[in-house]
């Protein structure tokens, strides 16, 4: 039988996977979601916690007390 080229060999069966050692730690996931370490997007986090924060609020006070706005 002739070769018929790369990739034709029998099959890799239970390949040995190295466990991984960097970037697993609570440092390198908060890099990963905050861009250039914690000071890449932080600014943006904190607009958009404080946005949703004064929503919320103001949310709270029309339902708890209605006629606050009317006085």
């Amino acid at each position: 039988m002739a070769d018929v080229g790369e990739g034709q060999e029998e099959p890799n069966k239970e390949p040995f996977l190295a466990t991984p050692t960097v970037g697993r730690g609570i440092g390198d996931f908060l890099k990963g979601t905050m861009g250039e370490g914690l000071g890449g997007n932080l600014l943006l986090y904190v607009k958009i916690f404080l946005g949703i924060f004064i929503v919320v609020v103001v949310i709270m006070i029309l339902f708890i007390k209605p006629g606050i706005l009317v006085n």
